[in-house]
């Protein structure tokens, strides 16, 4: 019976399984979603800047980037989201991504529901409501993509038998 002298074979040898891993594809995925992220904490942080602070504090008039109006508390809230998904877009897992990427599309739904009257404050335009989407899906579709591990196994066996 050949097959059952292969299985006392297998017994009689140490065989060891090595696992090498090779190269992570999911550094390119890592880097659109950072690159999303970016433009986000850059609009934000571009927005936080032209804020004329000054006696007003966040009761400033809104400042216009890239076509979008700001008041402060928004210019504030863009940039720690944008912060937020960077941080989220660099790590390695998936998990960061999914939930960030989630909650930032979340936002942009509300933001494109919510009447821009209600709150002087907290004056959302569409173009905000885009903009967390965008970059939330970005996420969303990064980890989706993402491969955690890349790693090619090889079977090694010994040439002597395990000692008992």
């Amino acid at each position: 019976m050949p097959w059952s002298r292969r299985e006392r074979l297998d017994e009689d040898y140490d065989v060891q399984t090595e696992h090498t891993r090779s190269w992570d594809a999911s550094i390119v995925f890592r880097i659109l979603a950072a690159i999303a992220a970016g433009v986000m904490t850059v609009i934000g942080l571009i927005a936080v800047a032209r804020v004329s602070w000054g006696d007003n504090g966040f009761d400033a008039p809104p400042v216009d980037v890239a076509g979008m109006m700001f008041t402060p508390e928004v210019a504030v809230t863009t940039a720690a989201a944008g912060l937020i998904a960077l941080i989220a877009a660099a790590l390695y897992d998936r998990t960061s991504k999914l939930i960030v990427g989630g909650l930032l599309v979340c936002a942009g739904i509300v933001g494109l529901l919510v009447d821009p009257t209600d709150n002087v404050n907290w004056f959302f335009e569409d173009g905000h409501a885009w903009l967390a989407i965008g970059v939330g899906a970005t996420l969303i579709v990064v980890a989706l993509l993402m491969q955690t591990v890349w790693t090619a196994d090889r079977h090694v066996r010994h040439s002597r038998p395990v000692a008992s």
